[in-house]
């Protein structure tokens, strides 16, 4: 049980981990995955917040002190059904999910500048870990278990023009400096935190002739 659960946490750390050492590498810094006390607690705490409540009950199932989801009591059937298809529908999103933390890091893995990149299963589950009780859980089993638009039509064009007389890594440059500004104990900023994250990959991945608009970037 708790290793289901320390596993999805140790994914979303490491997700955070990776996109800080990215932006560190893209601002030319040579110790990509260094990391003060402070940053580390408010990462855990951001990593902790963001797994959800149905990847932790599906950890709880695996152990069988749970054979389905919880029921009201004295709800009658119709209600219990209710409960139940809202509890599937929130286990699905919840695996959807954690295959988007997972797609994050492969990501992350691929961009870094890695000589011999590792596999997920052995950033989540580094070797020194292997003899523990929560080495034998693979991420498979586990995934089981702002916008406002820029404005009208009027000055559209100006911004358009504005934004693409900055290049790609100044763009980049400046997304990382706005995350880096951010507290990640504070649920606001992880709400912002998410969304420049996403700004961030769809630009890395955006072909470096293609002209990027702020409309673009908050859609």
């Amino acid at each position: 049980m708790d290793a289901g659960i320390i596993a999805a946490f140790k994914r979303h750390y490491r997700r955070l981990h990776l996109q800080n050492a990215l932006d560190r590498d893209e601002r030319g810094e040579t110790n990509l995955y260094k990391v003060d006390q402070l940053t580390a607690t408010r990462w855990s705490l951001a990593a902790w917040s963001e797994i959800s409540s149905a990847t932790i009950a599906n950890c709880f199932r695996r152990t069988g002190l749970m054979d389905g989801p919880a029921l009201p009591t004295g709800g009658g059937e119709n209600e219990a059904g209710t409960v139940g298809q809202q509890a599937q529908q929130e286990a699905a999103a919840a695996a959807v999910e954690e295959q988007r933390v997972e797609q994050d890091l492969v990501s992350a893995l691929e961009r870094l500048p890695l000589r011999n990149p590792m596999s997920i299963a052995s950033l989540l589950n580094p070797a020194e870990e292997e003899e523990t009780a929560h080495a034998d859980l693979t991420d498979a089993e586990i995934i089981k278990l702002v916008e406002d638009p820029y404005g009208e039509e009027e000055g559209a064009a100006e911004a358009e023009e504005e934004v693409e007389k900055h290049s790609k890594a100044e763009k980049l440059a400046s997304l990382s400096l706005s995350i880096a500004l951010l507290d990640l104990s504070q649920e606001s900023h992880r709400i912002a935190h998410r969304t420049l994250r996403q700004v961030q990959a769809d630009l890395r991945s955006a072909s470096t002739t293609q002209a990027t608009t702020l409309d673009s970037w908050l859609k």
